[in-house]
């Protein structure tokens, strides 16, 4: 702790060291002989007390006073002024400027080494609520910090979980509708190679039919005859085949509905390493999202020839989906009178594999992209999004995965993401 004692007079300055310097006070002293050295050293050094007198040439103790109580490192000092006793005024004018206590000339020892005892057990225990508050405010930030990242472990934890939830409901739902899929497929096939049989018959008996007819008209008063020789059966023969052909594509279509959702939603991989294919594992999520992609883009692609590489092919689905549906929620705020478009293009050099995914959408501001990453950010409105699509794609690229995603953005232009994975974690 540092004193400083400013006095024009030698004598009660030497006095006043003496009486400290004899009794059980441990403090660092420093004299100033008028107010205009002591605001010099003042504003150079720090000192916990200043023992100030009144009346002094150059600057009285009330102009240094005055002087010093505008300067922010005031609030940290404790002044003790010299005064006689006929200086109440003077004093009462030191108080209202914030001094602390103060001390009568001529000086009595007990009196000055209460006085500076009471000074110096006032400025220990501020030091110490200040040093308290430092440590509580550094606590409070860790704090914070750890409460965040509980709250985001903790989404995660629950989005993990509806993943896994997604996933078993999935796998069942898959293996529900593989079921009548596969028997509907087989008597498919079984109804087409009875047409062929019917069709073949049924031209083969056109020329028969015919040549009855020539010989005894009265036969076109039979219906089936009739019948067979009406433009409406030459149809539904003719538009059998294409019912059965299209009939065909949709189960094939159905069934890469329901490989996808049983890929994207793999229970399995959430957290397991398995190969991935990165080309087909898009189309997948794709395919997850071409609801939404059918009324907003279209998906224009670009597809390098990348191979296959070990990853979380669970949590990297999940990742993509993210990504993919804010491309497709940034497209659609922008009310395009058109659709939309999204441009994806994959490569790969001898260490990593890329994938860029362009929209055109309302974009991001440099400082929104910043932030993206950051846990419940979110450029949504309120109720639309939770902030933490782009944070678990984070999570699950750079941490999960040691790979990069880095975001181009241009406000009302759109973005730009660029993924890259290592080949080899």
């Amino acid at each position: 702790m540092k004193l400083i004692i400013v006095d024009d007079s030698k004598l009660i300055v030497e006095m006043v060291k003496n009486i400290i310097n004899n009794s059980d006070i441990i403090i660092d002293i420093d004299t100033a002989e008028n107010g205009e050295i002591a605001i010099q050293k003042i504003e150079k050094n720090f000192y916990d007390i200043i023992m100030l007198d009144i009346i002094m040439p150059k600057f009285s103790g009330i102009e240094v006073l005055e002087i010093i109580s505008k300067k922010k490192y005031f609030t940290k000092l404790k002044v003790i002024m010299f005064s006689s006793l006929s200086g109440k005024d003077a004093l009462k004018k030191c108080f209202k400027l914030g001094a602390f206590d103060y001390l009568t000339k001529p000086i009595d020892e007990d009196e000055c080494v209460s006085r500076l005892k009471h000074a110096i057990d006032e400025q220990t225990m501020k030091n110490e609520l200040e040093k308290s508050f430092c440590i509580m405010k550094d606590q409070n930030k860790e704090l914070l910090h750890l409460n965040s990242e509980l709250s985001e472990m903790k989404m995660q934890l629950l989005q993990k979980e509806q993943m896994a939830s997604i996933g078993h409901l999935a796998s069942g739902i898959a293996h529900e509708i593989n079921n009548p899929m596969g028997f509907i497929n087989s008597n498919l096939d079984m109804l087409g190679m009875y047409f062929n049989d019917i069709f073949k018959y049924y031209f083969k008996s056109q020329n028969s039919i015919k040549a009855l007819v020539e010989e005894d008209d009265k036969i076109l008063q039979i219906p089936i005859i009739e019948y067979l020789l009406s433009d409406e059966s030459k149809y539904i023969f003719s538009d059998f085949s294409d019912l059965i052909k299209d009939t065909k594509e949709g189960i094939e279509r159905v069934k890469e509905i329901v490989n996808a959702l049983r890929s994207f939603s793999s229970v399995d991989e959430l957290n397991e390493i398995s190969e991935y294919e990165l080309n087909s594992e898009i189309d997948s999520v794709l395919l997850m999202l071409a609801g939404k992609i059918r009324i907003t883009c279209k998906i224009e692609k670009n597809y390098g020839n990348v191979g296959k590489f070990y990853a979380y092919s669970g949590l990297l689905n999940q990742a993509f989906f993210n990504i993919f549906t804010n491309a497709i929620d940034s497209i659609e705020l922008k009310n395009l009178s058109k659709l939309g478009t999204i441009e994806i293009k994959t490569y790969k050099d001898e260490e990593y594999i890329y994938c860029e995914i362009k929209d055109n959408g309302i974009g991001m501001s440099e400082n929104e992209v910043a932030q993206i990453f950051n846990p419940f950010f979110t450029t949504k409105d309120v109720g639309k999004g939770k902030g933490l699509g782009l944070s678990i794609v984070y999570e699950t690229i750079v941490n999960k995965h040691k790979g990069s995603i880095e975001y181009e953005c241009s406000k009302d232009l759109g973005c730009k993401a660029l993924i890259k994975l290592p080949i080899e974690m």
